[in-house]
């Protein structure tokens, strides 16, 4: 009798019911568990990461791509959105792999984003070019010469290059530090990888020349694809050293960090969309944006 009479615990005052807080503790311990094991999951399976992050962030956060049409229309939801993981996920895959295999620096990867980004809004979507896509707006019209809406294009490629893969790709090797300088995919992934963003680029412009009745033309188009490649040749040629960060971890506080990034969106927006309706002439708003932009990324 001392033994169980030792180790029994005194009188309840809650009755049956057990100690306050039991079923909360419980759920909270359920969800925590359950939080841990997807961790688990992502860090076995970096890519899968990588595919939340491209295109969650500047698709789905952003709210260029809805989540309600998860409710409203199944099948178009899931359309989109391997449309944006062939192109998101897979150009992401290839410019890491391509920064890891020619041992190159963030002048190589600011190349192989805007080749990124010319090939998704130029040869994919088109916004580059047509003037009567709902997200270009007034920018469809304001800053549009030799059938280039320039003032967008300086907006939406920095957007690609920053939000949609340097972001992606440096929050990826922070969360899982083991993936830091290994490649995820090899020969054959990469072929997959390059399909997907032909393909869904493809599609894109297919359904903009069938939906929306346009198409760019030879000279745009030749000019694009021109325009991508000699990015492809200076990202291989440029130097390594050239742009490269003193020390791998952030000098500035997470504050700052967080302001740099929120502040980038604010912007970018009120200078594309604010200086526009005040009819700046489109190369100095373009100029104004190009120096704002070095500043939040110095």
């Amino acid at each position: 009798m001392g033994g169980g009479a030792a180790s029994a615990p005194g009188p309840n005052p809650e009755g049956s019911r057990g100690p306050p807080g039991a079923a909360p503790s419980s759920a909270s311990a359920a969800s925590g568990s359950a939080f841990a094991g997807l961790f688990r999951f992502l860090r076995t399976h970096p890519i899968v990461a990588l595919a939340l992050l491209t295109p969650g962030v500047v698709e789905y956060v952003s709210g260029s791509s809805s989540v309600l049409l998860l409710v409203e229309a199944p099948p178009a939801f899931f359309l989109f959105l391997a449309v944006n993981i062939g192109q998101y996920t897979g150009g992401a895959l290839l410019i890491r792999e391509a920064m890891l295999r020619w041992r190159k620096g963030w002048v190589t990867f600011g190349c192989l984003g805007l080749a990124y980004g010319i090939t998704e809004e130029g040869l994919g979507d088109n916004t580059l070019f047509r003037g009567t896509h709902h997200a270009d707006g007034v920018l469809g019209v304001y800053g549009h010469f030799l059938g280039v809406n320039w003032v967008w294009s300086v907006g939406v490629l920095s957007l690609h290059v920053i939000v949609s893969l340097a972001v992606p790709i440096v929050v990826l090797g922070l969360a899982i530090p083991e993936t830091r300088g290994r490649s995820l995919i090899g020969p054959r992934g990469q072929l997959v990888c390059l399909l997907t963003v032909v393909g869904a680029t493809v599609l894109e412009s297919y359904s903009v020349w069938k939906l929306d009745d346009f198409w760019m033309g030879p000279v745009l188009f030749g000019a694009s694809v021109g325009t991508v490649l000699l990015l492809l040749l200076a990202a291989r040629l440029a130097p390594a050293r050239w742009w490269a960060p003193t020390r791998e971890e952030p000098v500035a506080s997470p504050r700052s960090m967080f302001l740099a990034g929120f502040g980038y969106f604010s912007v970018a927006l009120a200078l594309e969309y604010g200086l526009s309706w005040a009819r700046l002439p489109p190369a100095l708003e373009i100029g104004i944006e190009l120096a704002a932009l070095a500043a939040i990324l110095e």
